[in-house]
Parts: C-alpha cells; structure tokens; sequence
C-alpha cells in the first residue's frame, strides 16, 4: 500500500531520463543585480535586471549571449517594466506601471511595443509567458497582489479567467503550444500555504507538491514535451531548483532557482552571491544521464510516510518514503503474489531497501520514489539507507532512527503553514470529515457530536495478539498502551484502538465525538482541535516550534 495522497494530475513526460546540468552565469553588463525569467529554443533569454542606480529594467539576451538589450516599455515609470515570457518567435510579454496602474505587453520581433488591458477579468496586470499561437498568460492585480489569473486568447478577442480548485491566488507563469499551463500560488490567507499549480489543455487544474513536501513549491516552466521546471525548498529560501524527468524523478539543483525551461532541456533563471543581495542569471546545459539509484540530498531523501507527517526521522515498524532517481526499472505497488504467506516482501523487481544492513519490506516502487516498512531490528540512533535496483546501489543515507515515533494520519497542509486536517472518516471508510469548503473529490462532511469517527495512525506501539513488523494484522487487536483522544481538550470515548486487519504496520483508533462545547462565531471555520495521547508522546507534539495543531470539522450544536 502507498501511503500517500494520490495523484490526481499527470503530465505526459516525453523527455530523456534523470539529467545533471552545467550552470554558466551572466550578469547584464554593469548590472547589479540579474534575474532571468524566460528562454526560448533558440536560447533567447529574458529577464529584468537592475542597474548602477538599483532602477528595474527588463532586458533581452542574444541566444550567442553576446548582445543585451535594455527593454523599457514607452511611458512607464522607472524602474516598473518587467520582461517576463519569450516564444519561439521572438515575441516578449511583460508589464509595466504608469500613472494609471498596471498593464501588459506584448514586444515583437522588430521591437515594436502592444499595450492591452485584461478585460472582464480584473483592474490592469501583467503578462507572464506567451506561446507560438500567440496564446498569453498572466495575471492581474489588486494594489499588486496577484488577484486572478487569466488566458488571453491569440487574437485578444477573449479573456478566460483560471481557477484552480481551493487557491485562493493563482498566478499563471508558463503556458506552451499544447495549452498546457503551470503556476503558483496560495491556499489560505496570509498565512496560508504555497503551492504550483499544473493544468492540462482542457482546463483541469490541480495543485503540485514537489514529492516529500506539502509547500512551498513554486512551477514556473513547461515546454512543448510537458516537461515543467520550478523551484522550491523546505524553508522559504526556496533555494532548491527542479526539473521534471520522463521517468516520474525530479533532477534537483541546489541553489539554484529554475525559472524556464526550452525544448532542448536548457535551463535558465538566478542564483543568489554569498550576501544573498545579489543575482546572477544562469543557463543549464543538460549532461549525460546516468543510471546509478540515487537517493536525494537537497531535500530530505528518507522521510517517515509524508501521509503521517513526513518526519525527518524513521522507527522501527514504521512507514517511510525514499525519494530519488533511478530507484526503480519501473512503478508498481506490491501483490498478492509477493507476499509469503502474511509477511511482506523484501524486494519487489529486483529493488530492496537496506537499514543499517536489515532488509525493510517493501511496497511500493518507482523511479522516483520507494516506500518500505521499517524492520524491527533497527535500533535507535543514526542508520544507513540504501536502495539496491538490480546490481546497483546506492550511495548509503544517513538517518535519524527513534526508538519510538507514533504519527497519525493527516491531509496535507493547507489551512496554515503550521495546521492540517486530521484525515478523518467514518466507520464507512469512505466518507471523510472535512468542511464543504475542502472541495474533496470525495464524499465528505463535517463531524456531529455523537459520530464515531475513525483515526489512522502507525507506530502506536505493540498489540494483543501481538503481530511482528513486516506481517499481515490477520485480526482485530488491542494496543497495550490505550491512546487517549482529545477534542478542544473534551475527552472522546475510545471504542477501538488496534491495527486494521489485513494491512501491514497501520494502526487504526474509533473514538466517539463528544459534545464540544463550541461558541457561535468564535469557533473559526466550526472546526475543533484534536490531541491524542498515545504509547507516552502527545500528538501534535505541545512544545513543537512552531507550534503545530491538527484539526476536525464539527457541525455547531
């Protein structure tokens, strides 16, 4: 089983496999500060830079890198023309501020200059990226925040806004000729999350997560093969650059923020000096691929299931997720077939994942990604993590192992940068508990008083009739140490507290919601907090920095 939230959009990949780059810098001559943001196939790039002075300019690099051209929209204020998108034929888009606010651009061939305002969409904006057909993306602004994000249509009669379900901004940057589009933006308020955004030329939109994280991803290319770059991070340095590969892996650029992508698999966009002050361009050259399994390094390679937390840290008998490339010769989940009776299988094709010289179980493979269940014969303390496809392995990962770590399932975040949903459901195990609000492609709603709702969990601790790491729970059973569960600090009655017979290492808690008592108007969004005490270790974690909350929608009485 792969304990991750689905993927509900793909992109057909149609690209060589797992890339290393060379990064040549530039800088605009005299320039203090550089920040590519567009490359077509002949190698024309765009951007803005600043000058002596610190005033903003857009500017046009020759695809030899020998000509820079200064690109200052006729009429705009200084210091407000931003070079943002370059296709295939030469033609610019942008947007530039005077007296009356913002607009877009688009810059021809020859130079010549087409102001056009966003109609029936929003108040004045800026255009992003521009495709061979002509087709523009952008979007407009609201005492500049991005408010909507729009598509222009190749003969500017029609403007159609995009949505993506749940963002409350999003903020097309790429669009390629297949009418594929990528993005940005946010889910929340002001303290809400980030995330990219991928849709496909019919118009589905959904949110993209670098794998291992739930935020701070940022899509800023696709090209005419669909393959799309970005950049993103664990922290908001957002320092880690991306590159999509046909094989489901992601190359990863450290220090490097990935802001176009051509046909030819050339790269471009900034690197920020030691100060962190300065920018220079870049332009990544693709080199050989290579077949070695690698486990990542630039974000977190071995997480405990991103489903329950994603700690950077593992425990014995507990679900983990190694992201890298070449991992796999191809994606399954496990079968029936590899079982041995009721205990887990250890390879799957040829691929099997060593814990400090331990086999773990392993359950699902990719290129990309390989999910296993920790042996119960790995201690606490620092443990090495390889993965072996075939007779190659991996360069060893070095990981924190806890003797104990218990984590329950949630959905990733969104209502916060430090909050998230329990991933709740009732005794049917279909219908999730969630606010209307959620916009679920799943039947859901909120929590009464009264419900008996169910919990999932993993490294709770040991069960009556007691069921080893890696076999199949073949019965109901009884964790020795009972959980206690808490709603806004209400007490809820336990009814079941076990692993769920018939999977491997996923413990599940049935707790009766108690009548909370919620105040009308004062309880935000009608959701209470939930805690549970568990095997000695309180979730969420009381003195976790920065503090952390997980939360349960409950209809007010």
């Amino acid at each position: 089983m792969k304990w991750t939230i689905p993927a509900i959009f793909v992109l057909a990949l149609g690209i060589a496999d797992a890339q290393s780059y060379t990064y040549p810098q530039f800088d605009v001559p005299g320039s203090a500060s550089t920040r590519p943001s567009g490359i077509n196939n002949s190698g024309q790039i765009v951007g803005i830079y600043a000058d002596s002075a610190n005033i903003l300019h857009g500017f046009l690099r020759s695809a030899d890198g020998a000509t820079f051209t200064t690109i200052d929209v006729p009429g705009a204020l200084p210091g407000t023309t931003y070079a943002n998108g370059i296709n295939n034929l030469g033609q610019i888009v942008g947007s530039y501020r005077d007296a009356n606010g913002y607009h877009a651009y688009i810059r021809g061939a020859d130079g010549s200059f087409t102001s056009f305002e966003i109609s029936n969409v929003g108040p004045g904006g800026g255009a992003t990226a521009i495709n061979d057909r002509g087709e523009i993306v952008g979007a407009v602004y609201d005492l500049g925040f991005v408010s909507q994000g729009f598509l222009r249509s190749a003969d500017g009669s029609t403007f159609t806004p995009i949505y993506v379900p749940r963002f409350s901004e999003a903020s097309p940057t790429a669009i390629n000729n297949n009418g594929e589009i990528v993005g940005r933006g946010i889910i929340g308020g002001s303290n809400g999350t980030r995330h990219g955004f991928l849709c496909g030329s019919a118009g589905s939109c959904a949110r993209f997560d670098l794998p291992g994280t739930d935020n701070l991803t940022q899509v800023s290319s696709v090209n005419n093969l669909g393959q799309f770059a970005g950049y993103g991070g664990t922290d908001y340095s957002l320092n880690v650059g991306f590159v999509s590969n046909a094989d489901g892996t992601f190359a990863l650029l450290g220090g490097y923020q990935v802001t176009a992508i051509n046909d030819g698999g050339q790269i471009t966009g900034l690197r920020a000096d030691n100060s962190g002050q300065t920018t220079h361009g870049f332009v990544g050259v693709p080199g050989a691929a290579s077949t070695q399994p690698t486990i990542r390094t630039l974000l977190p390679g071995v997480i405990s299931a991103s489903g329950f937390g994603g700690a950077q840290s593992i425990a014995p008998g507990t679900w983990i997720e190694i992201y890298g490339q070449n991992l796999a010769p191809a994606t399954r989940q496990w079968r029936t077939s590899d079982f041995t009776g009721n205990t887990a299988p250890t390879s799957l094709d040829g691929v099997k994942v060593s814990i400090n010289g331990s086999p773990a179980y392993v359950s699902y493979i990719s290129p990309g990604q390989v999910n296993a269940l920790v042996p119960a014969t790995v201690t606490a303390g620092s443990a090495q993590v390889t993965v072996a496809n075939g007779s190659q392995v991996s360069a060893p990962y070095t990981v924190t192992v806890n003797a104990i770590q218990p984590a329950m399932y949630v959905l990733p975040h969104d209502i916060s940068q430090w909050e998230q949903y329990l991933g709740a459901v009732l005794p049917d195990f279909v219908t999730f508990l969630l606010p209307p609000s959620y916009g679920a492609a799943v039947p859901s709603r909120r929590a009464k008083p009264g419900d008996t709702i169910v919990l999932f969990g993993m490294g709770l601790g040991a069960v009556t009739p007691d069921v080893p790491a890696g076999q199949i729970a073949a019965q109901a059973s009884t964790l020795l140490s009972p959980p206690e569960v808490f709603f806004d600090g209400t007490p809820g009655t336990v009814t079941y507290a076990g692993l769920v017979a018939g999977t491997v290492g996923l413990y599940q808690i049935n707790v009766v919601v108690p009548n909370v008592a919620m105040v009308p108007g004062l309880t935000f969004n009608d959701y209470v907090s939930v805690s549970l005490q568990v095997n000695g270790v309180t979730l969420p974690p009381p003195d976790a920095t920065p503090p952390t909350a997980f939360w349960l929608p409950v209809e007010q009485q």
